[in-house]
């Protein structure tokens, strides 16, 4: 934050500040992400996390994803193939609506990350941000934004 006289100049800074506000998000939630895969969701099901009664619970589903392709990869080995399935979970509860909610057939973009501060299984990740899931027709774009 800062204080600017109000020049034209200060006004059209601002302005683009603002503007590219939603990249310098979906940016760093790219970086941030243990795993970018293209992918569809094959199935939703119970999630495997005991969870507390809690007004706030996230009501978690699992939904498993057939990797298509791999866009980046800091989790460790290597899908064994396309169609090695990964598990998101994913909350249900309107406490948590901004987070994306899948459905079978569901096809995109999924930056995933694991969660170790919610106490979920290391094999599980998670989408917890709208810009966590993105259409197919973003992948340029997502390609663009990960490291050479």
């Amino acid at each position: 934050m800062a204080h600017r006289e109000a020049t034209p100049d200060a006004e059209k800074e601002t302005i683009e500040a603002l503007e590219n506000l939603p990249v310098r998000h979906f940016k760093l939630r790219l970086d941030g992400a243990e795993l970018v895969i293209v992918g569809v969701v094959v199935s939703i099901g119970p999630s495997p996390i005991k969870e507390p009664l809690s007004f706030n619970a996230p009501l978690w589903k699992l939904a498993f994803v057939r990797v298509e392709s791999l866009l980046k990869n800091q989790h460790g080995g290597e899908p064994r193939s396309k169609r090695e399935r990964v598990g998101v979970l994913f909350p249900t509860s309107d406490d948590w609506s901004p987070a994306p909610r899948f459905e079978e057939k569901q096809d995109g973009i999924f930056l995933l990350r694991h969660e170790p501060q919610l106490g979920l299984p290391h094999d599980l990740f998670t989408a917890l941000d709208p810009a966590d899931f993105q259409p197919r027709t973003a992948l340029q774009r997502v390609q663009s934004l990960l490291p050479k």
